[in-house]
């Protein structure tokens, strides 16, 4: 076991490479760090192909965070328009019940009236 560890350890000084990889869970961002100890750079070819790739990678993570707002934005939008919609709904639900209310009071008023003419004119009839 123990040789295998100093093996495997031997691989990794070997290959001059270590990096970290963390991954942010809730936007999927990924940071990767080099290690120097382990990483020597021996030509600026290799030093220039990590560098362009750097910005490349935070493109495209900055892409996909712009991606994953704009769909946020999005439900947002609808979930807003959605609301509008029913207040709209409820309003004009509320603007009905109110009619009908004021034309069960003028009918309620009719027939009041109604029922006093009625009265008055049976006892004019009941006087003649």
């Amino acid at each position: 076991m123990h040789q295998r560890t100093r093996i495997s350890g031997q691989l990794a000084a070997a290959m001059g490479l270590y990096i970290s990889v963390y991954a942010c869970s809730a936007a999927g961002l990924v940071f990767v760090s080099e290690n120097s100890l382990l990483n020597p750079l021996t030509n600026s070819t290799e030093q220039s192909i990590q560098q362009n790739n750097t910005p490349e990678i935070q493109q495209q993570l900055q892409n996909e965070q712009n991606a994953e707002q704009l769909q946020q934005n999005q439900l947002n939008l609808n979930l807003q328009r959605e609301q509008e919609r029913l207040q709209q709904e409820n309003e004009e639900m509320r603007l009905q019940e109110n009619q009908q209310q004021i034309r069960n009071e003028q009918l309620q008023q009719q027939l009041q009236s109604q029922q006093i003419q009625d009265r008055l004119q049976d006892r004019n009839e009941a006087i003649r």
